[in-house]
């Protein structure tokens, strides 16, 4: 967006902005009573103006335009009550005067305007450009130490060959043996013979 068309772009917003403040501040009037919702009705307003009419779009026309909504809110809300209180206590105030008057909610309400304004002027869809610019296909250093990181530990799962268990044979069912304990060897160095384990005795049959 060259200078030319942001100068246009701004007259286009701030004129826009002081033409809904008379509405704003002669609907609050007609209604008695704090509407400061109009607020976002008047950020559609200056940033399809600023959009459509001074063909230019993009974070510095939205910012700009943000601001003209809320001072133009601002505006029209002073004006509300400055005729309100004309109109029904006979009190001729200051704009001054009225802003002490404004809510504190309805600033808030106003900031919610302007950022509607910057959207409508473009300004979010250029910082979504810029975001997605910066971020695709970008390959920091942290993510290449992190990959290098990866092809240097091994997997934990499945173990290495050197790592496995050997299998145990398996023994049939009633074959498992009573461990006969070794004799120890006499004091000439000698191992004697291992017992011979007694064979059992046969029942006799008793005569009576």
């Amino acid at each position: 967006m060259n200078q030319q068309n942001m100068a246009r772009a701004t007259g286009v917003v701030l004129l826009t902005a002081a033409v809904c403040a008379f509405p704003y501040a002669l609907i609050v009037k007609a209604l008695n009573t704090n509407f400061s919702y109009l607020s976002i009705g008047v950020g559609l307003a200056v940033g399809f103006a600023a959009h459509k009419v001074g063909k230019a779009s993009g974070i510095a026309i939205g910012i700009v335009a943000a601001l003209a909504t809320f001072a133009a809110s601002l505006l029209g809300d002073c004006l509300a009550i400055k005729w309100v209180l004309a109109d029904t206590y006979g009190f001729d105030i200051t704009l001054t005067e009225a802003r002490h008057a404004v809510r504190p909610m309805s600033y808030l309400i106003f900031a919610i305007g302007g950022f509607v304004a910057f959207g409508a002027a473009g300004g979010r869809r250029e910082l979504r450009e810029r975001s997605a610019a910066s971020g695709a296909g970008r390959f920091t250093p942290d993510m290449m130490g992190q990959h290098a990181v990866a092809q240097a530990i091994p997997p934990a799962w499945p173990p290495a060959a050197t790592d496995a268990v050997p299998a145990q044979p398996e023994v049939p069912w009633g074959t498992y043996e009573t461990p006969v304990a070794s004799p120890a060897p006499t004091p000439d160095g000698v191992t004697p013979d291992a017992p011979t384990p007694a064979a059992p005795t046969p029942p006799t049959a008793s005569l009576e």
